[in-house]
Parts: C-alpha cells; sequence; structure tokens
C-alpha cells in the first residue's frame, strides 16, 4: 500500500512539472537602451511603436491582441505614449526596458529623463 501511494505521489510530481514545463512561456531577460533620443512615436491599430536612436523599433500592444508577447493594458500604453511624445516634443532622452520575443523589442517600462 505504502508502495503505492509512493508511486501515485512521484507520478504527479513528475506530471506536475511536464506540465509546467508545457505551459509556461519561453524565458525572457530584460534589457534597456540607456538614455536615448525619441525619433518616431506611432500608435496604430492596439500597438505602440517607439523608434528610438539607431532606428531599432519598440512595441507594446494592448491585452487580447492575438500572436504578440508581453501585452500592456490600455492606460499603460497611453502613459508610455505621452511620456515618449513629451521626450519627443521637449528633445529630452527615455530609457526603455524591454523584453525580446518572437523577434521583437516589447516595452515593459519607460522612463523619462530629467
Amino acid at each position: 500500500m505504502n508502495e503505492l501511494k509512493s508511486r501515485r505521489s512521484t507520478f504527479f510530481s513528475i506530471l506536475t512539472v511536464a506540465v509546467t514545463t508545457l505551459v509556461s512561456g519561453p524565458a525572457l531577460a530584460s534589457s534597456s537602451t540607456g538614455w536615448v533620443s525619441v525619433q518616431i512615436v506611432e500608435y496604430s491599430e492596439a500597438t505602440l511603436r517607439l523608434q528610438l536612436d539607431g532606428s531599432v523599433s519598440y512595441y507594446a500592444q494592448v491585452s487580447g491582441t492575438p500572436g504578440t508577447c508581453l501585452n500592456q493594458n490600455l492606460d499603460t500604453i497611453k502613459i508610455w505614449q505621452s511620456l515618449a511624445q513629451s521626450a519627443y516634443l521637449a528633445g529630452r532622452h527615455l530609457s526603455v526596458t524591454y523584453d525580446t520575443c518572437s523577434s521583437k523589442n516589447y516595452i515593459t517600462k519607460v522612463d523619462l529623463a530629467d
């Protein structure tokens, strides 16, 4: 009887690890741009795109957008767009923290320099 309980316990432990591994997404490591100038601020079809120094684009997409990584809520995207637009108009610098997923840079944080 104890052997059966032990086997069940082992089976469920392995099953839990397997399901967790299969369900979880890819591991992401955040990167930062450092303080850079904003070249383009664009919002279209539930997607914010910031193009910074070096012609690299960074994206933020509204939750529920199919086929995307790291979706954000609309209020967060509005705030990031406002910060980027302010930096662009005032000639200030931004620092964008991002994760790369599916070969695109997805914004996780935006800071405006003082």
